[in-house]
């Protein structure tokens, strides 16, 4: 299991299934990965808790890159798509 694995499924046994927001940033910033807010709802969250797939980023005007949204928004795009 990856270090990111490991931080996510750690973070599942949390209520809502996620760290607690001081939890994650403390990850985040001793891990190296970003603490930054969601494009879409302003929340930080952090880079260990970013998903993949569709619904985890909202295209750019290049096409080469995408902005990640936090998990909330990333399940929240899931749902509206179904």
């Amino acid at each position: 299991m990856t270090a990111h694995e490991t931080l996510m499924e750690m973070g599942r046994r949390f209520p809502g299934g996620r760290w607690p927001r001081s939890v994650a940033k403390a990850l985040a910033e001793t891990f190296g990965y970003f603490w930054l807010p969601c494009p879409c709802c302003g929340k930080r969250f952090a880079g260990f808790e970013w998903g993949t797939g569709p619904f985890a980023c909202i295209p750019t005007d290049d096409p080469a890159i995408s902005t990640g949204v936090c998990p909330d928004c990333e399940a929240m795009r899931r749902r509206a798509s179904s």
